[in-house]
């Protein structure tokens, strides 16, 4: 997290399944008018959060990932397609309703992971990683080379990518969590190949 950052403040909020990390990217298709609105004020805000939701219920949960747009094109049909990436883990502490229709959320910002030092699993992770991106046409063009050495950021991507629960996800995202995420993954990545 950026020491520039702000500790709480007002975004708007767009639902979406699934849950990104810091520096973690995602491609989204915007085709709502509330959100095509929310994105135009984007540029003049600081960003918004993406809110997970549990895709059974639809129920959100307390937590987001505030984004930041770094790309945006229109696809074949006209419709809006951004990509993001995630600054950092917020706590949603109240949600309103603006007069525009869009959600807003005040959010506290959650520490990220500290940065890990790298050791040979982190490197066979790292590996894994680059051989799921070659398979992978979105992620590639997502990262484009960007592809970090960091532990940390290793493991979550891969944490973004695996199909487990978003509860679970969200557990191992906790800011002292960062052990037993790498546990995990290396648990079900490794054991794989």
């Amino acid at each position: 997290m950026s020491m520039s950052m702000p500790m709480s403040m007002l975004l708007p909020v767009l639902p979406l399944p699934g849950l990104l990390l810091p520096q973690g990217r995602s491609q989204i298709r915007i085709f709502e008018q509330h959100h095509l609105a929310m994105i135009r004020q984007v540029s003049q805000l600081h960003g918004f959060v993406l809110l997970p939701c549990i895709s059974e219920s639809q129920q959100a949960v307390e937590q987001g990932c505030w984004v930041d747009i770094i790309n945006f094109d229109l696809d074949g049909d006209g419709i809006l397609v951004i990509d993001v990436e995630c600054r950092t883990l917020v706590k949603i502490r109240i949600l309103s309703m603006g007069s525009d229709k869009v959600v807003y959320a005040d959010v506290e910002v959650i520490p990220d992971w500290p940065n890990a030092r790298p050791c040979q699993v982190s490197r066979q992770l790292a590996d894994s990683l680059l051989q799921y991106f070659d398979n992978n046409y979105i992620l590639r063009e997502l990262y484009q080379g960007e592809f970090c050495q960091q532990p940390t950021w290793v493991v979550s991507r891969w944490l973004e990518l695996l199909p487990v629960s978003l509860a679970a996800k969200l557990n191992l995202a906790e800011p002292n969590c960062y052990p037993q995420a790498k546990a995990f993954v290396e648990d079900v990545i490794l054991k794989k190949n």
